[in-house]
């Protein structure tokens, strides 16, 4: 009977720690690292983990360097939209940034604005519909 008891123990410890294996590798790595739009760690990006608001996401990202894993979903907000609007994105055309940040992968194409746009231009609501859409192509949602 103690067999038993143990086996089932060890049975249900075991499943346990492959279900959440499982669920963790289903998420999607923005939201596991409460990180929407994949901002990665850089000069303009260190201060989030300098202020311990962010880490450094152990895996690398395929395409090179290191994405940030913040506290909360807020910091990573903030810190997508500092860097959106600092002077690296500001001067740049709505799908100049998007091909920077996205290393090539996308454009002006994901959002329904003027691609020749210059982001320092963009307004508050034009800014928020262009991160939106970047949250959905980086896989947030």
């Amino acid at each position: 009977m103690k067999r038993w008891i143990i086996f089932v123990l060890i049975l249900t410890v075991f499943l346990s720690v492959v279900v959440i294996s499982f669920n963790k590798s289903n998420i999607p790595r923005a939201r596991r690292n409460n990180n929407p739009l994949n901002v990665k760690y850089g000069g303009t990006t260190k201060k989030w983990v300098d202020n311990s608001l962010a880490i450094l996401d152990p895996i690398p990202a395929a395409d090179g360097g290191y994405f940030l894993k913040f506290n909360t979903v807020k910091d990573g907000w903030r810190a997508a939209t500092d860097l959106l609007t600092s002077n690296i994105y500001a001067d740049l055309s709505i799908d100049a940034a998007l091909r920077k940040w996205s290393g090539g992968g996308y454009g002006g194409e994901i959002v329904p604005l003027s691609p020749t746009k210059k982001i320092k231009h963009l307004d508050e609501e034009k800014l928020r519909k262009l991160m939106r859409a970047m949250v959905r192509r980086e896989g947030y949602f």
